[in-house]
């Protein structure tokens, strides 16, 4: 159902929620609105009675306004012309705690920096350690300690290890206490682990850089420890967020190659340092490596590194264009998970761009209208890309028919759904795709009786996006009013932007929902998520740290 909503210069307390579609109403319901908007002299009991006569035309079976309503004068910076709105009165109540504080537990200090902190303050406590050891066993444990650290850092990002994560921290029941399901939820923040065990082995291959150059290790050795101490410092100097935002295809192609390089360079380094020492012993090389810890890590952290590329493929991709800003892909090779990402690419070597899974439950019943796109079987899935770029545009003009896809699907932020109760689903844009497998079983839930086994998770429903209709098709449309029949569908082209958290706050207050999940740009989703956080209620969305 669309809603007037306010644009962002109006007060942010407040919202219109219509169950008409202005392109598609009957002529009864836009007159009326019309005299709502348009009559000065209608007092306030005047227009709540047109809202009321227009929820009737509209929706017969709900024959009453469930809000409080009151005039509110704004001006629509879409256009010119000043309005007469009512609107919902959802003022958003103070932010909980100290100000100083707040921001620095929600927004400075968030978990993914938290995980950060810790491993590097455990590494250092360990530095601490090995530096006060036997002086001619530091450089094989600062060593170890490199590989280690390296390894952990690939680990955290391998597919079936993020995935391992996702499943024990979802595996919660939801009887369990809310600040234990909170913080399971942000089992998405363990990037932060990533980068920590990455700047980790940078800080430990230095300190082995001093310990070799002062120890006087040989040529061979100094040399490749200084390549790796370059090839390091470009990797984390570009991964930086500054850096990585601005010019991301230039760090997703060096964070590649310049990785591949390191750990080239890491078993050559390796393998010369344990040379060195065969030396000295009369084992042979092959004992001496199969006894090094380093081999062993070093091998763990290669066949992460290989194995999502040893599931390359090329696959058959059907493009239903739903407009000149987006269009659907759907494919067959895999039936993922709900609320999983996949990558794909044009070119595997040197682009690749996630996207969310779309998966659709099998239907009991046969579509009214069913065409090529139209899956009843429950197997493959689909995915929205809408306009965004360069690469997005190309799929969008020239639609595919085969592209690479790598890996399998990855557990990402809305997997987190079944932890909680009931849940809010705010998206803007494309942002809506990722929602759409939570909908669709959504839909089949809420229609089945008390006594069947499968867990129904209410939900609602607020997207915001230019000409949805238009822009994205009836299907999706329908998916989201199937799932949640009073979700608030706001066209910006026509209504301008709404205040996205105002909004996100007085649905979550009128429908009591346990946790709001956010699928938007990163502006958005930061604004959403910490008012929801700094008011006490589990906010959560992606932390764009890829």
């Amino acid at each position: 159902m669309y809603s007037n909503l306010q644009s962002q210069t109006s007060s942010p307390s407040e919202f219109t929620r219509m169950s008409v579609n202005q392109a598609t109403a009957p002529h009864p319901a836009i007159d009326l609105l019309h005299r709502i908007f348009e009559d000065p002299t209608l007092t306030i009991d005047q227009k709540k009675q047109l809202l009321e006569e227009i929820i009737k035309i509209t929706r017969p079976e709900k024959t009453h306004s469930q809000f409080n309503i009151k005039e509110v004068e704004y001006s629509n910076s879409e256009s010119s012309c000043n309005t007469s709105l009512k609107k919902v009165d959802y003022s958003l109540p103070e932010k909980n705690g100290i100000h100083g504080l707040r921001s620095i537990r929600h927004r400075i200090f968030s978990l993914y920096r938290r995980l950060f902190t810790l491993v590097i303050i455990v590494n250092l406590a360990t530095l601490i350690g090995i530096m006060g050891s036997s002086r001619m066993r530091r450089l094989e444990y600062v060593a170890t300690a490199v590989a280690s650290n390296l390894t952990a850092s690939v680990l955290f990002r391998q597919e079936h290890v993020v995935n391992l994560l996702f499943w024990i921290a979802c595996s919660v029941p939801v009887s369990a206490p809310l600040w234990i399901r909170r913080n399971c939820a942000k089992v998405y923040h363990i990037g932060g682990l990533h980068s920590g065990f990455a700047v980790a082995s940078l800080t430990w291959l230095l300190v082995f850089t001093v310990l070799a150059t002062i120890q006087r290790a040989s040529p061979a050795v100094l040399t490749l420890t200084y390549i790796l101490d370059s090839v390091l410092v470009t990797i984390c100097a570009l991964a930086h967020p500054i850096f990585r935002v601005k010019y991301h295809d230039h760090f997703e192609l060096t964070h590649r190659f310049a990785g591949w390089t390191a750990l080239a360079l890491f078993w050559a380094q390796t393998i010369v340092q344990v040379a060195d020492t065969q030396k000295s012993t009369d084992r042979s090389l092959g004992y001496l490596l199969l006894r090094t810890p380093n081999v062993w890590l070093l091998a763990v952290a290669t066949g992460s590194t290989i194995l999502p590329w040893a599931k390359l493929r090329k696959v058959t991709v059907k493009s239903e264009v739903l407009s000149s800003h987006a269009v659907r892909l759907h494919f067959d090779y895999t039936t993922p998970f709900p609320g999983t990402a996949v990558r794909i690419s044009s070119r595997p070597l040197l682009e690749w761009h996630a996207f969310a899974t779309i998966s659709k439950p099998a239907s009991p019943t046969p579509p009214a209208v069913p065409n090529e796109f139209t899956s009843t079987d429950g197997k493959g899935f689909s995915l929205v890309v809408s306009n965004a770029g360069d690469w997005t545009k190309r799929q969008i003009t020239h639609p595919p028919t085969k592209l690479y896809a790598r890996g399998i699907p990855t557990c990402a932020v809305l997997c987190i759904v079944p932890l909680f109760h009931s849940i809010l689903l705010v998206a803007t844009g494309s942002g809506i795709g990722p929602c759409l497998p939570i909908l669709y079983r959504c839909a089949i839930t809420r229609k089945l009786p008390p006594t069947s086994k499968r867990r129904h998770i209410p939900l609602r429903v607020f997207w915001s996006t230019p000409n949805p209709l238009q822009t994205f098709g009836q299907e999706i449309h329908d998916a989201i009013l199937d799932a949640d029949p009073q979700a608030v569908i706001h066209d910006t082209r026509t209504m301008g932007r709404p205040d996205m958290l105002a909004v996100s706050w007085g649905m979550r207050v009128e429908s009591g929902c346990e946790a709001v999940c956010v699928i938007s740009n990163k502006k958005v989703t930061q604004k959403v998520v910490y008012g929801m956080e700094a008011r006490g209620v589990p906010g959560f969305g992606a932390i764009f740290d890829s």
